[in-house]
């Protein structure tokens, strides 16, 4: 009798989820003179938000600057005239004509979290005027089972992260925290201020 060869198992290989697309950052120069510099932001920790272009210099800006450096709704500013503290920059913003403006785009991205009967634990800052919310703790709930549950550190919330839009819905932060008490599945479109 023969011996019975055995062929090797191929293994297929593991899949990895590929991690968040890095984000971009640009330098812009603005001149607003006499007139507005036409921005809207919220603060938060460590950085500034845009959540408004308006007429005025920076919208000026955007007519001649190529695709990729116009600033946009939900960039992040991290630097007015070297000055990267929050309350800082908003008072460069404020009192200065010319500015010199370091901005972070970033690849926004969608977590899906299934609430499973519990609260989603998370404490969010926003202001009135913002269009998105900021996760600045996570809690026992359904986030923090989520992010245990072994999926990559690249599509877990974090503190830190800008949720600009829930379950479809966009607009003011109002809307975002009543979009996020409906059903029992949460989606997160999500941007993380980070290089």
């Amino acid at each position: 009798e023969e011996p019975v060869k055995e062929e090797p198992v191929k293994e297929e290989p593991v899949k990895e989820e590929p991690p968040a697309a890095a984000a971009t950052e640009f330098d812009i120069v603005l001149n607003k003179g006499a007139g507005s510099l036409g921005m809207s932001v919220d603060s938060h920790v460590s950085y500034l938000i845009v959540t408004g272009i308006l007429e005025g210099a920076l919208q000026e800006y955007n007519r001649s600057a190529v695709a990729d450096k116009r600033v946009t709704t939900h960039d992040f500013v991290t630097d007015v005239n070297g000055k990267a503290e929050p309350s800082t920059m908003l008072a460069e913003l404020k009192s200065q004509s010319e500015l010199q403006m370091k901005m972070l785009r970033c690849v926004p991205f969608e977590v899906t979290v299934d609430k499973k009967g519990k609260n989603l634990g998370l404490r969010l800052t926003y202001s009135q005027s913002s269009t998105s919310v900021g996760i600045t703790e996570i809690m026992e709930g359904a986030v923090e089972d989520y992010n245990a549950s072994g999926v990559p550190d690249a599509k877990k919330l974090m503190v830190n992260d800008r949720v600009i839009s829930v379950n479809g819905t966009s607009g003011g932060a109002y809307k975002l925290i009543e979009e996020l008490k409906m059903g029992t599945e949460t989606v997160f479109t999500v941007l993380r201020p980070v290089l």
